[in-house]
């Protein structure tokens, strides 16, 4: 996720510096906005691309076409939240020359936040009403969760759980108010012990406890 007042992408031949120019020293424009169409011309503000993706690749068929302008492009990025499904892959071919730059920018320094998850609205949560998934709960949280289905908001889960959770990414993360929320867990700082240890485990056999605390009863 990247969230900044403004944003700059500036793309050059490796070998040679890029200095960048005036507003009004570009010789084309080409706009983006999160209200845009990818069928338009992305030639003015009222006729932006909805996304970078598709200036990126107006630019490369600017390009096969025949050299850029003297003055370069600047692709001016309409301020708002863009969801991005992929990952936004520039190479050399997207980069511009000395006399000709290719600069991707904030449009009059507006707010740009390019996000690789999802925005979840919260007409999307519900209480949990499913019977075996309230038994599973506290009885004093049950009224205080809310749940909602990755599937119907189009999402696919990032795979089987692992063997042994260290909270280290690599599942759905959750992000609220700017900040990742943690996975659920028990207890929710330091750890538990073992009433009694019933039986050893080795290589070939597991290990058998006894839990001091009921709440392992209710979880699969």
């Amino acid at each position: 996720m990247i969230s900044r007042r403004s944003l700059h992408i500036l793309l050059a031949l490796a070998a040679t510096p890029l200095v960048t120019s005036a507003a009004d020293s570009f010789a084309a424009h080409l706009y983006i906005a999160p209200t845009g169409s990818d069928s338009a011309d992305g030639r003015s503000p009222e006729r932006a691309f909805a996304s970078l993706t598709r200036a990126r690749d107006e630019l490369r068929r600017l390009k096969t076409a025949g050299p850029l302008p003297t003055g370069g492009v600047a692709v001016e990025i309409g301020g708002g939240t863009y969801t991005l499904s992929e990952s936004f892959a520039l190479t050399a071919a997207d980069s511009g020359t000395a006399t000709a730059p290719i600069v991707y920018r904030a449009y009059q320094n507006q707010p740009v936040r390019l996000l690789g998850g999802r925005v979840i609205p919260r007409s999307a949560l519900s209480p949990v009403i499913d019977p075996a998934q309230r038994e599973r709960l506290d009885p004093l949280a049950r009224d205080q969760v809310l749940a909602v289905s990755i599937a119907e908001l189009g999402l696919q889960h990032a795979g089987p759980y692992p063997t042994i959770f260290s909270d280290s990414g690599g599942l759905l993360e959750l992000f609220w108010d700017g900040r990742r929320m943690p996975l659920s867990r028990w207890p929710n700082e330091g750890w538990t012990t073992m009433k009694r240890v019933v039986a050893n485990g080795d290589e070939n056999t597991p290990g058998v406890f006894e839990y001091r605390d009921d709440r392992p009863t209710r979880w699969l």
